[in-house]
């Protein structure tokens, strides 16, 4: 094969191993989105377009500035289809460009090639985070727990290969070269034969490795077992009582007490008499199913048996927490407020993160500060508070029983009130047509009638009130509109318009969807840009000295939630699912309204909030199977036993090869002659003098041992009066030499056995001079291993 095949085939290699670990998170089942738009034009379609114009259009096919142009072309081109003209194209450009150096250096400059060496950990860090990754959730551990065997072997296979790439890139042997012997030319002589050994020799080492590797590890080293509930089918346990008694808050309910600070309620006090909530626990192996399922909840709210289940736990300095789980923005004329697909906030929820999402739309809000919330929950979906900053991909872990998913999320929090929002300005035509989709109301006549005459009531309501004026003054009148109204607890799915027209006109009686929906409807007919919001209210006015008692046992049973002060843990419960509201201020953005809290509370049982509060015994996990560590003692150990065998074969090596060459090179004949030179290059390299290169015939090494070289190799033979001393070396070459491409006649074998006696004599000559005295010379000569070079 010839050296312009040899590279092209190396080349190819490195860029199918190339995309064979940037494609993993493509087939990875954890991942769901791998790479956005900018991601793949990045590293499917720059760089590997960078790296074959840098290997194959050489300055022999085109000239290099018209090269450096065509690259530079690509990168802008690929910056501008997956950034634009945005910071976000600097990685493009950084990236696109290291690709077209690094793969210049390794085939065009070798001196700079050895740079590529990080390609290798790089191969090997993401293989790995494919592994580690392969624990995000429940459904990828099972999932993927076939296929996490196949990436380890991936994984050594490609670190293996890529460094054979790299090597065979920058020592291989250009075509027509001197072999080891040095003058052997041509496709068959023992230049080849040499890369074939040293290629087999590799092979057979990385081969060695991998199996060593795999039977060092344990079994299990990268199986994700999941140990899941062994009841298949959901039970009915009887709880056990955790308390006797319990004074649990009069009238608790869903809605949150900071509204009605905020907008004080004409009415006073409504508190009535509740109920005392008492405590009970169910143990871990008896809790219904894999954690709540929100649509299989009763429309009161409950859960269960009338009861409220443990659904998460909430650590948070700020209160209270809206975690949000699904933005219903496009509406229904029949249906209602729909989710929207295409909104990143309704695909965050069940999005499998690979690495923390960081929200790249800039933030002009103002009355925001950035707060750390962090979620303990028995539901796999994440539910964020608005607005996401960053976003921790969820971690499935073991000994929290039901309470297995956590993630961690940074949220830029509303710090404003009433106060400021009473001087908002109205909206800009601009910003009425960038909001237009939230102010769509398209609905039938008989439905907007009842929801404008709902609307021109609350504003003519609130002028003859003296209420707030402009822009705001419309949303606390749509609020207040609902002060004769009946709130009761709980959550249903039916947000369909009759459902609404109904609720406005003649029950007038509701939980939280129907009051947010209807609330929504009415502020887009008011010219204020909404959408309703679904999911989860984690409040201190919702913690009952029951849920207080609750997160006592619980924070004594997993040890993650000691990491937090007791005051900022919330139990949100099955009681606790809501939907609300969220309109749009301008310079303020996009805030959460309750929309329940000017209407009539519920009181006693008809408040979800004041029933028992059930929550999971955490039990001792049983070691169904041994946890094993990684066994570092035994990897080190093996290691060592390994590099000591190593050292050993090596020396082997040598000293049977030098004793085999000792033996060969008695003879007459070529194959003797070949020896003695060889065990001649061997014996140099043990004196530490340099090495031969491929390519020198034994007449041009023997220049690099002159008086100027520095390495003179002077000869033992007896010289003539006055004349100079001789290259040792240069004698022994020229007779080599000689010797080997000389045809002798049978009537000159006497003068071809003069010959081979001179030859070994100088050999000899040359080996007895060069030996260096003390004991360090002699140290080198026994423990040296340059002469394995000319296997």
């Amino acid at each position: 094969m010839t050296r312009p095949e040899r590279g092209t085939a190396l080349f190819v290699c490195r860029l199918l191993l190339y995309l064979g670990v940037f494609s993993l998170p493509l087939i990875h089942p954890g991942i769901s989105v791998a790479y956005d738009r900018g991601g793949m034009i990045l590293w499917f379609f720059v760089l590997p377009l960078e790296a074959l114009i840098a290997f194959f259009l050489g300055p022999s096919r085109l000239k290099t500035p018209y090269r450096l142009a065509l690259a530079g072309g690509v990168l802008l081109g690929g910056a501008f289809f997956g950034a634009g003209f945005s910071p976000d194209a600097l990685p493009f450009l950084g990236i696109g460009a290291l690709g077209f150096l690094l793969t210049a250096a390794l085939f065009r400059f070798p001196r700079w090639g050895r740079l590529v060496i990080f390609e290798q950990v790089l191969f090997a860090f993401i293989c790995f985070r494919m592994l580690g990754f392969s624990r995000s959730s429940e459904e990828a551990a099972q999932a993927a727990s076939s296929l996490t065997q196949g990436i380890l072997i991936f994984t050594i296979a490609a670190f293996l290969l890529q460094g054979m790439v790299v090597y065979f890139s920058l020592f291989r042997q250009p075509a027509g070269e001197a072999g080891a012997g040095g003058e052997n030319r041509g496709s068959g002589g023992p230049g080849r034969r040499k890369k074939g050994r040293e290629f087999a020799v590799f092979v057979l080492a990385a081969g060695t490795a991998a199996i060593l590797l795999l039977l060092v590890l344990p079994p299990d080293f990268v199986k994700n077992s999941v140990i899941s509930n062994l009841l298949q089918d959901e039970v009915n346990p009887d709880p056990i009582p955790l308390d006797e008694d319990g004074d649990g808050i009069p009238d608790g309910n869903l809605r949150s007490q900071r509204e009605s600070r905020r907008f004080p309620s004409r009415r006073g006090d409504r508190e009535g008499p509740g109920s005392s909530p008492r405590l009970e626990g169910i143990p871990e192996s008896r809790w219904p199913g894999q954690g709540f399922d929100p649509s299989a909840e009763q429309g009161d709210g409950s859960g269960e048996g009338g009861k409220q289940y443990a659904v998460m736990v909430v650590a948070a300095k700020t209160d209270p927490v809206y975690a949000g789980g699904s933005y219903r923005s496009e509406l229904d004329p029949l249906l209602g407020f729909l989710p929207t697909e295409d909104e990143i906030l309704n695909q965050l929820p069940t999005l499998r993160l690979l690495e923390t999402w960081i929200n790249t739309e800039a933030l002009f809000d103002r009355g925001r500060s950035p707060e750390d919330i962090f979620v303990l929950s028995t539901l796999p979906e994440k539910y964020l508070p608005y607005r996401p900053r960053a976003v921790e991909p969820t971690v499935l872990r073991r000994g929290s029983g039901p309470f297995r998913y956590s993630y961690q999320v940074q949220s830029d929090m509303s710090t404003s009130g009433p106060q400021e929002w009473a001087r908002v300005r109205d909206m800009t035509e601009s910003e009425r047509a960038f909001y237009r989709y939230y102010l769509d109301a398209a609905l039938g006549e008989a439905d907007r009638a009842v929801f404008e005459a709902q609307l021109r009531d609350a504003l003519e309501g609130l002028e003859g009130r003296g209420g707030p004026p402009g822009y705001f003054g419309r949303i606390f009148a749509i609020l207040d509109s609902f002060s004769d109204f009946q709130y009761n607890l709980g959550f249903t799915e039916d947000s369909s318009i009759p459902a609404l027209v109904d609720f406005l006109t003649r029950t007038k009686e509701g939980d939280c969807t129907e009051f947010s929906n209807a609330a929504a409807v009415l502020g887009r007919l008011a010219g204020i840009p909404s959408r309703v919001v679904t999911g989860f209210l984690a409040s201190r006015d919702l913690q009952t000295p029951a849920h207080i008692r609750g997160l006592s046992v619980l924070r004594n049973q997993i040890r993650l939630l000691q990491d937090f002060p007791p005051e900022d843990l919330y139990l949100v419960t099955t009681a606790h699912r809501h939907s609300w509201v969220q309109f749009w201020l301008p310079e303020y953005g996009w805030l959460d309204f309750e929309a329940t809290g000017f209407a009539i509370p519920p009181s006693g049982m008809g408040d979800p909030n004041n029933r028992d509060v059930v929550i999971p015994l955490i039990e001792e996990e049983p070691e169904f199977m041994p946890l094993r560590r990684f066994p570092w003692k035994s990897v080190l150990r093996f290691l060592g036993f390994a590099a000591a065998a190593a050292l050993l074969c090596a020396y082997a090596l040598r000293y049977g090869r030098e004793f085999l060459l000792r033996r060969r090179a008695r003879r007459h004949d070529l194959r003797g002659i070949q020896a003695l030179y060889r065990l001649l290059l061997m014996r140099l390299a043990a004196e530490g003098l340099p090495l031969k290169p491929p390519a020198k015939t034994s007449r041009e090494y023997a220049a690099l041992f002159s008086e100027e070289s520095g390495f003179p190799l002077v000869s033992g033979f007896p010289q003539e009066s006055g004349a100079p001393p001789e290259n040792a070396f240069a004698s022994f070459a020229a007779l080599y030499t000689e010797l080997r491409y000389r045809d002798f006649s049978p009537e000159q074998a006497a003068e071809k056995a003069a010959r081979h006696e001179a030859l070994r004599e100088a050999a000899g000559g040359i080996l007895k001079n060069l030996r260096r005295p003390g004991l360090r010379g002699l140290l080198r000569r026994i423990f040296s291993l340059r002469g394995l070079t000319y296997l």
